[in-house]
């Protein structure tokens, strides 16, 4: 008997062996009912989706993911080969494993370095949308509500925001992005900055004389335009990064612990810490700066990079501190019951838009659910509990 397909909720899909086994191995005749899906079953199809989703997270190949947690979930998904037809509550092995699959964006709160007239923390204060500010004590800004935004430097002295072009301006900007928004900044070199939220970032419209000077706090990374000739420099609080063109992130989310850290995905940087230590960086390599102290490990840059994608990758990490990142992106608190806290996370998550799909997406996994409230300010909070 052909099943009806069309009131599949989310947790539907991941009970049905059919749809499992074709998510994890494929043959020609599966693939053309299942990829026919939207047009068979369209009222279905955002459950569909959601549940690709989840399926899609799970990395069996991934070198995150324990060997332990492999073994278990293969074994579950072989033992519904073996029980093709019969339906039982196998599609949340991803908790039971330990697997939810997610990913990292590095978000504490940050305290920002002093610029010229105020600090970042003031900038960033009461601001809701994503804003470039600009002219003497920074009296002039444009700004969006989008959640993104791109901003170009045309290299003539003006600047557009997300279309809209300012007068021709002199001196430095700042652009800063408020919690739950995202930027991608081009400059007047070609230089490509995706500009995290909860970040600040101090630049010229036009690069003038024999270096490409900008400041910044937050998080951002940065794909620098090669210039043999004009060095790229980044400055924090606690470190310089200086490169001639290269692809580099930078998190100074820990500036109140006095802590940040640069991650090298391609090429060389030479960091400079406090003026008298001077630091050579190759690919994959991330220092760790705190206070005067620092230490270089080799990382994957992936696990660092990821959030300019769009996605959250997490290695072995407490529920307490995904749902806690979670949260910091879409600019709400999210925290979970003590009972739940330390369940492990390794893995991917796509972020969705809407905060609520990707929750739906969490308690899916996980086999918990969310309780919303409000706290002093009106804002949400959110709270994870066991189902």
């Amino acid at each position: 008997m052909v099943k009806d397909y069309s009131k599949y909720s989310v947790e539907d899909f991941l009970k049905d062996t059919s749809f499992l086994i074709w998510c994890f191995d494929p043959d020609k005749e599966s693939s053309q009912f299942w990829r026919s899906f939207m047009t068979d079953y369209p009222e279905a199809y955002p459950e569909f989706c959601k549940a690709v989703q989840i399926m899609n997270s799970v990395d069996l190949e991934s070198e995150y993911m324990p060997s332990a947690d492999k073994e278990n979930l293969l074994a579950r998904i072989q033992a519904d080969y073996r029980k093709a037809g019969k339906r039982r509550r196998i599609g949340l092995w991803c908790a039971a494993a330990c697997v939810a699959i997610l990913a990292g964006i590095f978000l504490l709160v940050p305290k920002a370095y002093k610029t010229d007239n105020a600090t970042d923390s003031d900038l960033l204060a009461g601001v809701e949308n994503i804003r470039v500010v600009y002219g003497a004590s920074d009296s002039g800004f444009r700004e969006t509500n989008a959640k993104t935004a791109v901003i170009v430097c045309n290299g003539a002295g003006t600047i557009s925001v997300n279309g809209c072009t300012l007068d021709a301006i002199s001196g430095k900007c700042k652009l800063i992005v408020p919690y739950g928004k995202r930027a991608e900044l081009h400059l007047s070199d070609s230089t490509c900055v995706w500009v995290n939220s909860g970040s600040v970032v101090s630049f010229p419209p036009v690069f003038n004389g024999k270096a490409r000077k900008v400041e910044m706090t937050g998080e951002a990374y940065f794909n620098v335009s090669r210039d043999e000739e004009r060095p790229f420099i980044v400055t924090t609080e606690l470190f310089r990064t200086k490169v001639l063109g290269t692809s580099f992130n930078i998190n100074t989310y820990g500036i109140s612990e006095q802590s940040s850290f640069l991650v090298l995905e391609e090429g060389k940087v030479e960091v400079s810490i406090g003026g008298d230590d001077v630091l050579f960086l190759t690919e994959n390599d991330m220092i760790s700066v705190k206070g005067e102290s620092y230490s270089i490990m080799e990382v994957d840059p992936k696990l660092y990079t990821a959030w300019k994608d769009g996605l959250l990758i997490f290695a072995s990490e407490k529920l307490s501190s995904v749902l806690g990142k979670v949260g910091k992106y879409y600019n709400v608190e999210v925290t979970c019951s003590a009972d739940i806290e330390n369940l492990r996370c390794t893995g991917r998550l796509v972020l969705f838009d809407d905060l609520f799909d990707t929750l739906e997406i969490l308690s899916t996994i996980f086999l918990i659910q969310f309780d919303v409230s409000h706290n002093d300010e009106g804002k949400f909070c959110i709270e994870a509990v066991r189902q």
